[in-house]
């Protein structure tokens, strides 16, 4: 009888997990009803049921979920999710000690900043407080939606200045999008007048003249100039929408509670689940670099300062150096970046999974503290939006930092030219990280292959 009550509760938990993966989190709530939680012992399943828990706004029994995965797994990760769900459901004390746990574990992330502005936030601090917080966050790493939010901070606390200065980085940086868009309205709405948000908007003649002409019942049509009033509606339509956006953006804050229940329920933080899920299938494995075939009887002995190297590697990357293989590796690349400090200092790193991003992170923080760029701050770009911005126009606004390429195996022949030249001209200036899959990287050093003079190393993450 145990048994089949067993067989029973691990059914429904792949089951749970399968919705969760589909995202139907109702079907999920309605069987996680009917199940005794308490004997569920995995992290797996526990990290689900906090997930549909949160999904439907149950956060009290969503932050018991998470606790029980804290206690057998107390990471990074868990923590930065018990501090946002003690944030949602208002208890404000439970959050700070969890924020100040988080720190303690990673006093460098830059994740802090956003969690001390969630707490700010929630919790009705002024705008100078939540604006300290948005500010070190920028200069550490360019994040659209926080820079965004950063602006919205100025125009609220009456700091014009700031607020187009800010609105015209965002333009700069990420090129198109809704943000971008809704950036360069509040631009054009000090630069020009608060009339410009009165011309956005649909032409209801237009709109009607274009549904009429897509009536079904219609035997003969102009495709072609329907074609582009339907593509012309859509954007006036989605215009629209961006300022009755930007013009809730805008509007004085209330009601703070209401406010922040409103921006966390548009904060989809839907990417907890999965990566969780896959980093606890995962969690036997030692690093992330791929392993070769060797006996450790084969290793030559760690000396005394390979043990400090070693020491100081896991402040940076402690989740990849859990055994020996990804200590030696860690070593290995530590020692290639000390005596290439002149030379060849930019990297590719591949990775067939998403997640990559804290890895080069750390990395850009090993390299600011080993000398090979002067700051820490990181600038994350896609290579889409790389080809489309005039490189050697904004190249002195790139000086000083770390800047990671995400894709970088669609970046066009020219740009990798000019990123060649900017390399040259700034020389320890600035560190550029090439990340993708290993195909494209691959040809992208072959298409390009002068750039294997400037990429000292490819990191290879599982």
């Amino acid at each position: 009888m145990a048994g089949n009550m067993t067989k029973d509760i691990t059914a429904k938990c792949a089951e749970i997990r399968s919705l969760v993966e589909e995202r139907r989190y109702r079907e999920a709530y309605e069987i996680l009803e009917d199940l005794d939680v308490d004997r569920v012992k995995s992290i797996m399943d526990l990290n689900a049921f906090s997930e549909v828990y949160r999904k439907m706004e149950d956060y009290e029994k969503a932050m018991d979920m998470l606790v029980r995965v804290y206690d057998k797994a107390p990471t990074k990760r868990v923590i930065y999710k018990l501090v946002c769900l003690a944030v949602k459901s208002g208890n404000f004390e439970e959050a700070e000690e969890y924020y100040q746990e988080y720190v303690e574990v990673d006093p460098d992330s830059v994740e802090r900043y956003i969690l001390r502005y969630r707490i700010d936030k929630a919790n009705g601090a002024g705008y100078q407080a939540r604006i300290d917080s948005l500010e070190k966050l920028k200069t550490i790493e360019y994040i659209e939606e926080w820079a965004y939010e950063l602006a919205k901070l100025y125009h609220k606390a009456g700091m014009k200045i700031n607020c187009v200065r800010e609105c015209s980085d965002i333009i700069l940086w990420f090129g198109n999008g809704t943000i971008v868009e809704k950036a360069k309205l509040l631009k054009d709405y000090y630069e020009k007048g608060a009339h410009v948000l009165e011309k956005v908007g649909v032409d209801e003649e237009k709109l009607a003249a274009a549904k009429r002409e897509t009536d079904p019942h219609d035997l003969v049509m102009d495709t072609k100039e329907l074609s582009s009033q339907v593509i012309e509606i859509a954007e006036q339509e989605h215009m629209e929408a961006v300022k009755k956006e930007l013009v809730q953006d805008l509007q004085p804050t209330q009601n703070i509670q209401e406010a922040i229940r409103e921006d966390l329920s548009r904060m989809d933080v839907s990417d907890w689940t999965k990566p969780d899920l896959k980093a606890i299938y995962d969690e036997s494995l030692s690093g992330l670099f791929e392993k070769e075939d060797s006996k450790e009887e084969e290793e030559p002995e760690l000396t005394k300062e390979d043990l400090d190297s070693i020491s100081e590697l896991k402040k940076y990357f402690p989740d990849q150096m859990q055994d020996l293989a990804g200590e030696r590796r860690f070593l290995e690349l530590s020692k290639h970046i000390k005596e290439k400090q002149e030379f060849q200092i930019h990297y590719a790193v591949i990775s067939e999974e998403d997640g990559a991003i804290d890895f080069c992170k750390n990395l850009a923080r090993y390299l600011h503290a080993n000398g090979v760029i002067s700051t820490q701050k990181v600038a994350k770009i896609t290579a889409e939006k790389l080809n489309r911005m005039d490189l050697e126009a904004k190249q002195e606004q790139l000086k000083d930092c770390t800047l990671v390429i995400e894709g970088a195996g669609g970046l066009y022949i020219p740009t990798v030219k000019t990123l060649m030249n900017m390399m040259d001209y700034f020389e320890k200036d600035i560190v550029v990280i090439f990340l993708d899959k290993e195909e494209p990287i691959q040809i992208l050093l072959e298409e390009n292959f002068l750039l294997r003079h400037y990429v000292g190393e490819q990191i290879k993450l599982q």
